[in-house]
């Protein structure tokens, strides 16, 4: 399994190599995974403040209009997943968090994962003066969406090479919504040698 720093390195070769030729920086944002990887690390009492911090990360990024997607790479335990969404839409019911796992695992196995990201959306929404639900539990806050995306190929460990081929896909895309069945024009059954050696080529 890659590690955090190679997750951050490869998010950096994107921007400069992508988001900021392609003029791309009004549509795409990304959390570094740091942020995300720390929260497991620390004790109950101190992650409200780390919901906070994270909270501080998207008012940094974004503005009240929305229009950019924010993509944050999440490790826990040996796994790497992708989230994706826009904490800035207009009404929170048309706010979609996007979940893409190449081991097609079930959102129900990471609560603790809903709840973080739920919470900084809520507390991000809530100081920016724009609509919540009201009152749930957290894992419950927001719509999420499972994308149908290609697997990684059986017994591996390559679930940090499909995520950042996930985020390659979608920037190339240059999209705030993601396909329910992920893009026709990079749809498969499962990623190959041929699309991991691809990613790994690019950022050795």
């Amino acid at each position: 399994m890659i590690s955090t720093i190679v997750m951050d390195f490869y998010l950096r070769f994107l921007y400069h190599t992508l988001v900021v030729p392609y003029n791309l920086t009004r549509i795409f944002a990304f959390i570094c995974p740091y942020d995300i990887a720390a929260f497991h690390d620390i004790r109950d009492s101190d992650r409200e403040d780390q919901a906070k911090q994270l909270c501080n990360s998207f008012k940094a990024r974004t503005t009240k209009k929305g229009g950019r997607l924010f993509l944050i790479p999440y490790v826990q335990g040996d796994h790497w997943v992708l989230i994706a969404l826009d904490p800035a839409k207009e009404k929170y019911e048309k706010l979609a968090i996007y979940y893409l796992c190449s081991a097609s695992r079930q959102l129900n196995n990471r609560k603790d994962m809903m709840k973080l990201i739920n919470k900084v959306v809520f507390l991000y929404r809530t100081d920016e003066s724009l609509t919540v639900p009201r009152v749930k539990p957290f894992d419950q806050l927001f719509t999420w969406i499972v994308i149908r995306c290609p697997h990684q190929r059986p017994d591996s460990v390559d679930c940090g090479y499909c995520v950042m081929r996930f985020i390659k896909d979608i920037i190339t895309h240059a999209k705030t919504s993601i396909f329910t069945k992920y893009y026709d024009d990079a749809c498969c059954e499962e990623f190959g040698d041929a699309h991991i050696n691809e990613v790994v080529e690019e950022w050795c």
